[in-house]
Order: C-alpha cells, then structure tokens, then sequence
C-alpha cells in the first residue's frame, strides 16, 4: 500500500491538499512550519499508536489540538484498489486493518527500539511470517496446579497408609487377648459375641461402600464443572465464528459438539441420582446394623468388663485398616489421575515449544535477510528463548516473603533453567538436578524448591513463556558491538538502517538525521531509502538535511511554511524542480553541497540514468 494523497479539513494545517509518490516523499520547511505535525496527523489516521502509553496519550492529546473539530482525509493505494480514510480527532473513521501497513518511527522511538530487547523483537516479528498465534498456557497453568493439589493429598494418604504394618501387629496381640478372655466365657454369651461380630462387620462394609460413594459423587460434580466450562467454551466458539468466513463450516461440528454435551450433562445427572439413591439405601443399612447391635453390645458390655475394651480396641484397628483399604484403591485412582494430568499438560508444553521453534526459523530468516541486505555492517542476531527478563520477574514475586536473598538466586534460575523444567524440579523433588543446574548451594535450593512448590505458584511459573532476544550488532573494525553498548548516536545509526530493509509497509519518519553524522547519512540511510523506493515501497521523511531529498532522488518534496497561525504549502514538486530546488537550497542544511555532490557524481559517471 501507498498513500497517493493526503488532505486535512480544520486545525493548524487546515487546507493542506498533497499528492505523494510511492517512493521517497520529503517534507521541509522551517521549524514550526509544520512537518512534525503533518507526520503526526498521518500517523493519527493510520491509527499508529506510540509504544509507550504516556507517550501515545500525549499524543492524542496533541493531535486534538492541532486538529480540533477538523479531519484527516487520507487515499491509500494497493493492488486491488484504494482505501478513503476520513478520521477526526478522536480516532473516528480508522480502519483498523490499515494500522499495520505503516511504520512510524521519530528520533526517541528509533532510541526505544534499540535499547528495548522486545521492540527489537517486534520490529523483527512485522516481516516473520508467523503461521499461527501463541497456543495459550492458561490450560497448562490449571493441570499444573490441579496435579500439585493431587500430590499434596496423596502425601498425605501414604504418611496414613505408614501406620498399617503397627495396625496389623497391634491387632494380631488384641486377637490373641481376645481368644484369650472368651474361653471364659459361657456360650449364650459366645454366641451373643458373634452376632455383635457379623453386625458391626456388616456396618463396616456398608461404610466403606458410602465412602466409595461419596467419593464417586465427588468425581461427577468435578466433571459436570467441567463439563459446564467445556459447554461455556463452546457456546463462545459458537458466538466467535458467527462473525467469520468459515462460520458455515465450523457450525455443524459446534453444534454436534453441544448436543454431545448436553447428553453428557443428562448421562451426568441421572448418574448422580442413582448414586445418591445408593447411598441413601446404605445409610439405611448403618442404622439397621446399628440399632441392631446396640442392646447386644450393651450386654456384652455389662458382662464382658475386660473383653469389651479389647473388643472395642479391635473394632476400631479393624475401622482404620478398612479406611486404610479404601484410602489405597483411592490413592491408585489419584496417581492414574496425576499420570493423565500430566500427559495433558506436557502435551500443551510440547505444542507451545513447537510454536516457538517454528517462530525461531521465521526470525532467523528474517535476520538473515536483514544483514545480507546491510552487506555484514549490521548484524541480526536471535538467540532463542534468551529474554529472561520477564521469567527473573516473575520468580522476585512469587520468592517474596520466603526469608531468602532471592535477587542473585533469581538471575541465576531464570539464566540457567526454563520454566518447565523449573515445574519438574519440583515436581519431582528432584534437589541435586536442581542445585547442579542452577549452581546453588543444596540448602537454598531446598528452600526454593520448597517455597516453589505450592499449587498457585506452580500455576504460575507454568504461565511463563520465554520469548527469543535480538540483538543488533555494529561493525567495529574485524568485530561486531552489541547496540546495548552503544552511544545514542551508534544505537541510531544501527536501527534505522535495520528499518530501511523493510521494504513492505509505508514507513514514517521524522528527523532521521539526528545523531548521525553526515557521511553515514549519505552512505548508509540515503542508499537506503534509494533502494525502499527502488523495490516499490513508499516513504515519507520530515527533515532538515538537503541530502535526502537530492541524493535520494525524491519525486515528492513539500515545502512547508507558516504564518505563525496556520502552516500551508510553499511549493511542492520533485526534487529537481526549479522552485523545489530554490527551497531546498535556501531552507535545508548542506543543500548548495548535496547538488554539488550530485553533480560530481553525475559527471564521474555519465552512463547512469538520473532517475535509477
């Protein structure tokens, strides 16, 4: 796309009515006669915001005091037609597809480029051609913390389960001293003892039966919640596609998708009432056994002072090897549950990776582009998964509050390890792997593995996405330095370049001269700027140096002017042209040199047609 025409209806530049070229446009003039504002307005209809939010305000409310009630008309150019862009001052009339067709970059935002690792990673990503969106973690986030509290209850079941081997033996001494005592027992008395055995044992099945039971009816409210997240999912999905090109397609198999839920939310309800209706069943059959055993146990009581404590210690030894019983079946349930959970949500992991490498071949083709076009000057560099930054963040808060040093610590974890295999660690209390990755001592790692390893803060750590880090490196002789460790001059003078290869979107700028020194200037970015209009691609520049208007050959100069109230259009026209030159010349640093130079040029090297 290309802007052929830019009009603006009211504000300091009301009346302005230019024509641009697909290649190189150059706004003059003296200061405050508008160029800045001309940039800004242009961008403002784009819809091109500032990175930084307090910058982007400022802005916006600029931009509505140099525009007040007027508009920006803009005619956007492409292959298939045009686009007419009416915008006011609020934003009204942007269309939001063409945000993306433009770059705008002033002299502090090419700065924040290079001193920001992720906006050099998104100036990267606008020519990545990247297949798909980030797969969300929110899902892994939920296993993750779903499998802690699974393990967490299962700890505590087998410290329970520990006391079996001192039950049994306890019980096999009881049996013995209860043998022992019914010898002396009379046989109404014998037999009265067998029918208060065969009814508590009764009671204790029956309760092991109403424990499976409850625990079953657990599991269906557990899946009927997901079941209801699942079905809200859905009917969203639903709702999405309503408004797409493929809604047709994608309609039968949601609605397929939502009968199959709502039969699985009957199957679900009528499974719960015939569970409910059993256990209603076997808390009758309790009370029957209790009601029944009560008079005998009584008697048995009475009579049997000695051999009625024995029995009661036997009664209960026998309740908790029996909990013990089910608390095992559960336990081999809970560890097939944890199994599937984290089959699932290694499965999320592994596709996020997938995504990541897929989106590292697209970034290292970029770079290399980038830096075969700059002939090795500039250099693109991607090391993958390197910015940290946000993983150290994450790990200072979640670390607060736990009596540790953790800043060292933090850079050394979020350096030496990613986030999943921060979570395996963990989760597999493994302390010697963790402290040999991560060179700390073993009793600080204990205690961070430990601090680590709550459900929520596991859920966190598994949100985490490590993004690539890019670097831009100057050429410095026979070696390269890297843009974090350059002056603010050299930082601009590694990025622009590095923008000027973007050959497909319209690109904005204002002043890029400032810390550059001229001879850069005219070998570096007027080369460039050439080569922007060579493939195509357009590009407006507000500046004071004659060089890139002249040397670049620009088929658009405007030269703006003010009366101290409103800013309008002196002349405009090629650069060549007589009254354009006569502005050039009178207004622009270097201009009688940049036609000097150009000249010089021409006459060493008659072959070359001016307009190449």
């Amino acid at each position: 796309m290309w802007i052929s025409r830019v009009r603006v209806d009211g504000g300091y530049l009301a009346g302005l009515d230019i024509s641009l070229a697909r290649g190189l446009n150059v706004i003059v003039g003296p200061r405050g006669a508008g160029k800045t504002t001309l940039l800004e307005l242009i961008r403002h209809a784009l819809g091109i915001e500032h990175a930084d939010q307090a910058v982007a305000k400022r802005q916006r409310d600029a931009v509505r005091q140099l525009l007040g009630s007027g508009e920006v008309i803009l005619e956007i150019q492409h292959d298939h037609g045009s686009v007419h862009l009416v915008v006011d001052a609020k934003g009204g009339g942007r269309v939001p597809e063409v945000s993306n067709t433009a770059l705008a970059l002033g002299q502090n935002e090419l700065e924040r480029i290079a001193s920001s690792a992720s906006s050099r990673l998104n100036l990267i990503d606008l020519r990545a051609t990247l297949n798909s969106n980030a797969p969300a973690l929110d899902h892994a986030a939920f296993l993750t913390e779903r499998i802690a509290v699974l393990r967490l209850e299962q700890e505590t079941n087998e410290d329970y389960a520990a006391r079996r081997a001192l039950l049994i033996e306890e019980r096999s001494a009881l049996s013995a001293e209860e043998y022992r005592l019914m010898q002396d027992l009379n046989a109404d008395l014998a037999d009265k003892r067998e029918t208060l055995r065969r009814l508590e044992h009764e009671f204790l099945q029956v309760g092991a039966q109403l424990a499976t039971a409850n625990e079953t009816l657990k599991g269906i409210v557990t899946a009927q919640d997901a079941l209801a997240s699942a079905s809200a999912a859905i009917d969203r999905l639903e709702s999405r596609n309503n408004t797409l090109d493929i809604a047709a397609t994608v309609h039968p198999f949601v609605e397929r998708l939502q009968s199959r839920a709502k039969d699985q939310k009957g199957d679900l309800r009528e499974l719960a009432a015939a569970v409910e209706a059993t256990t209603a069943t076997l808390r009758r059959q309790q009370d029957q056994a209790r009601v029944a055993s009560e008079p005998i146990r009584s008697e048995l009581e009475a009579a049997e002072t000695g051999l009625g404590q024995v029995t009661a210690k036997l009664r209960n030894i026998n309740a908790e090897l029996q909990n013990l019983d089910a608390l095992e079946i559960l336990s081999l349930e809970r560890s097939a549950e944890i199994d599937r959970l984290l089959a699932a949500r290694n499965g999320s992991f592994d596709q996020v990776e997938t995504w990541q490498e897929e989106v590292l071949i697209a970034r290292k083709a970029v770079a290399a582009t980038v830096t075969d076009d700059l002939d090795s000057n500039v250099s693109v560099a991607i090391s993958h998964l390197g910015n940290t930054e946000r993983f150290a963040s994450e790990l200072q808060e979640l670390l607060q509050g736990s009596g540790l040093q953790y800043r060292s610590a933090t850079e050394k974890i979020s350096t030496s390890v990613l986030p999943r295999q921060l979570i395996e660690f963990i989760e597999a209390e493994d302390l010697q792997g963790f402290a040999a990755a991560t060179e700390l001592a073993q009793e600080r790692a204990a205690r961070i593995l430990s601090h680590l390893g709550t459900p929520d803060r596991l859920a966190r750590l598994a949100l985490i996405v490590l993004e690539d880090r890019v670097d831009y490196h100057l050429r410095d002789g026979a070696s390269y330095r890297s843009v974090e460790h350059l002056s603010t001059g050299q930082k601009c003078a590694v990025t622009l370049p590095v923008v000027l290869t973007e050959r497909e979107r319209i690109l904005l700028l204002d002043q890029p001269e400032d810390h550059l020194d001229n001879a850069y200037l005219v070998s570096n970015i007027v080369s460039a700027l050439a080569s922007r209009s060579h493939h195509g691609a357009q590009t407006i520049v507000a500046t004071h140096n004659a060089n890139i208007p002249v040397l670049g050959s620009a088929p658009a100069v405007v030269a703006l002017d003010s009366d101290g109230v409103n800013g309008h259009i002196d002349v405009a026209g090629p650069f060549d042209r007589e009254d354009v030159v006569s502005r050039i010349t009178s207004l622009m640093e270097g201009g009688h040199d940049a036609f000097r130079r150009r000249a010089e040029f021409y006459a060493e090297h008659p072959g070359v047609d001016d307009e190449a």
